[in-house]
């Protein structure tokens, strides 16, 4: 038999921190759009990188609403909400260079990546503000 368990925040926190891997869904008109997508947990905050332009953002343009899903091991997580970029520009030099890491995207071209988001309308760094958030973990139970 298998149940679930609700997660703690404490414990949906701890999985974004140390996961970094989900599916972002985007609405495309009537259609709906799942990408795979990298994040970062930092100071509470869900961040996404979009290093170019694409089916992502012409998504946004018409609705900021998005779910991101994540699965790890026996417990996953679904967070809805909104998708804006992030125009702080010490925001976006703090959390970027974090993504280059991750990526092994070198230092140099990293630093173009910074200048392009900075000012670029869709390029670079997004927050995900949650209006839900939950998690679950499945129990075998014999």
């Amino acid at each position: 038999m298998i149940e679930v368990e609700k997660l703690t925040m404490n414990k949906i926190e701890e999985i974004l921190k140390s996961n970094s891997l989900g599916v972002m869904s985007f609405l495309d008109g009537d259609k709906p759009y799942g990408v795979p997508m990298m994040h970062i947990f930092l100071d509470g905050k869900l961040y996404f990188a979009f290093p170019k332009e694409g089916r992502k953002q012409r998504c946004l343009e018409n609705n900021k609403n998005v779910c991101y899903v994540l699965l790890f091991q026996d417990c996953s997580l679904i967070i809805e909400g909104s998708l804006e970029k992030v125009r702080e520009k010490e925001e976006i030099r703090k959390v970027l260079p974090i993504f280059c890491k991750m990526e092994g995207i070198p230092e140099k071209i990293c630093e173009e990546f910074i200048k392009i988001s900075t000012h670029h309308p869709k390029i670079g760094l997004y927050l995900l503000t949650p209006r839900a958030m939950s998690g679950w973990k499945l129990k075998r139970r014999n």
